[in-house]
């Protein structure tokens, strides 16, 4: 049998991780035949580049690339993989800026090959069976769909060596990184992919309202509260902070005319709940961090190019960071609410204001906190 053979493009921080998930996986009908990387070391026995041009030029083509690099890098590196005849699997979110997706679309539909983009749970068997039933009409119509992450990160996180973190720009290229475009996109994400109608697609939002607030010295915000309005009428609400004294793990609550679905970090498990009490466990969507990786090797093997989650699918969640950026303004935490513990900057109560809005559905009272 022979084998598929992948390139993982970044090594270092989340790429080290993807790299490891393969690994660990063991995988007999897959091997890894480069890694490319500017600054990390070489991981592996593999032959080790400094970038992809450098491979290609070498004469390995390698059936599907992993990348996990910057945002900025995200349309130029899937443009040459097309190019050259490779498939991708490129870490979230396809692009930071809205202009490249007709372009990376139009290269994915010349090219042999396809583009898978990196939200983990999209390819959770978790959330594929949880979609399957939502497009079959077992919840009957969406109501409320609500998430919430705090995920407080110290100072070293916004200054790590990358010198990207939470800005909008970086060397020239629109990258809108921030808490919510970056740690907790895959749970906005999810809300946008699983109302979509079939299993590659998401529905988009409309009407987006949101308070956003900035502790951190960074160009975007740290802490979010963001109404939306979904298909038929259906509400979206999402919260996330990276400001918060207290931590709180995703948790979600999607609400339809015929049942509920819920998520926390006192159940980690997707369970759904019809109206006439009937229980449905869809497990752990965080159980197999490999299966994105997993589902493109299999689409390769089978000669199909239409992944769970491709451009399509994930230009949904790129489009909304974007008309947020348009549409709502940014305020800056009062430094008198600020403290500073080990490095860490938070807003005593903001945890508590923000669980608040997430239970209540309202977005933050910005004039509370900020100057």
């Amino acid at each position: 049998m022979k084998k598929i053979g992948i390139v993982f493009v970044g090594v270092g921080g989340f790429g080290a991780v993807n790299l490891k998930n393969f690994l660990e996986a063991k995988r007999e009908d897959a091997e890894i035949v480069a890694t490319v990387d500017p600054f990390a070391p070489a991981p592996l026995a593999a032959p080790h580049f400094k970038t992809l041009e450098q491979m290609y030029a070498s004469g390995v083509t390698p059936a599907l690339a992993v990348i996990s690099t910057p945002i900025r890098f995200h349309t130029e590196q899937i443009l040459l993989c097309l190019e050259k005849g490779t498939n991708v699997m490129c870490e979230k979110p396809v692009t930071g800026d809205i202009a490249d997706l007709p372009l990376l679309l139009e290269a994915e539909r010349k090219s042999e090959c396809f583009v898978a983009i990196g939200y983990q749970w999209s390819y959770s068997k978790a959330i594929t069976a949880l979609k399957a039933d939502i497009a079959r009409g077992l919840y009957g119509k969406p109501v409320s769909l609500k998430t919430i992450i705090l995920w407080p990160r110290d100072k070293a996180y916004f200054n790590r060596s990358t010198g990207w973190a939470g800005k909008i720009m970086h060397d020239g290229k629109k990258i809108l990184d921030s808490v919510m475009n970056n740690a907790t996109a895959h749970y906005l994400h999810n809300i946008l992919y699983i109302l979509g109608d079939k299993a590659d697609t998401s529905v988009r939002a409309s009407d987006i309202k949101a308070s956003l607030l900035r502790v951190n010295p960074i160009e975007t915000f740290d802490t979010v509260t963001a109404s939306f309005a979904l298909q038929e009428g259906a509400q979206g609400f999402f919260v996330a902070s990276h400001a918060t004294e207290r931590a709180l793990e995703p948790t979600f609550l999607y609400e339809f005319t015929k049942g509920g679905v819920s998520f926390s970090e006192t159940d980690p498990r997707v369970v759904g709940r019809l109206s006439d009490g009937t229980e449905i466990d869809y497990g752990d969507p965080f159980a197999s961090p490999a299966d994105k990786i997993i589902h493109c090797v299999e689409l390769i093997k089978s000669g199909q190019k239409a992944p769970l989650c491709g451009i399509r699918a994930a230009s949904a969640q790129a489009e909304f960071i974007a008309a947020l950026h348009e549409s709502c303004a940014i305020a800056d935490v009062s430094p008198a609410l600020v403290t500073n513990q080990n490095e860490r900057l938070f807003v005593k109560g903001l945890g508590e204001a923000l669980v608040s809005a997430y239970e209540s559905k309202t977005l933050l009272d910005v004039s509370k906190f900020a100057n």
